[in-house]
């Protein structure tokens, strides 16, 4: 009897010792998981080049008479790279935001790097917000600079 229950014991430790190691591996699983879709979702994000440069003029006031003049090469950082077409079909709507956003600007803000980051976020914001309204998603996160050039 004794020798049963010393049996029974140290199957039950086993048995004990087993079942804390699954749940220790089932935790690590849990936390690849969570890691793995971390980086799926990082993965989704994408990029779109606005094809060509962006030539557009700003208010150039204080020179003259002279017209002022941006040239600008622009990537969209995309919500999710699936949503390459859809931006590429409104590619018109958003160089006419842009243009339109730096026709407004004046001398002092395209000329310093303070006023060309309040026009990165502005037209940033406003194309977000149009994108929306013609589809629904804002299917943008940010707009960047690959080249700004100003004369």
């Amino acid at each position: 009897m004794v020798r049963g229950l010393l049996i029974c014991i140290l199957l039950l430790s086993g048995v004990c010792h087993q079942t804390v190691a699954l749940a220790n591996a089932a935790s690590v699983i849990a936390e690849d998981n969570k890691k793995r879709k971390a980086v799926e979702k990082k993965a989704k994000i994408g990029y779109y080049q606005i094809d060509n440069q962006i030539v557009a003029n700003y208010d150039n006031e204080t020179s003259r008479g002279k017209i002022g003049w941006v040239k600008m090469r622009i990537q969209l950082q995309l919500i999710d790279k699936e949503y390459t077409q859809k931006v590429w079909n409104h590619e018109p709507l958003i160089k006419d935001i842009i243009v339109k956003e730096m026709l407004k600007q004046e001398k002092e803000q395209v000329q310093t790097a303070e006023g060309q980051e309040a026009f990165r976020q502005t037209t940033a914001q406003k194309i977000k917000e149009r994108l929306e309204q013609e589809t629904g998603e804002p299917l943008i996160k940010d707009m960047l600079f690959t080249q700004f050039m100003w004369y």
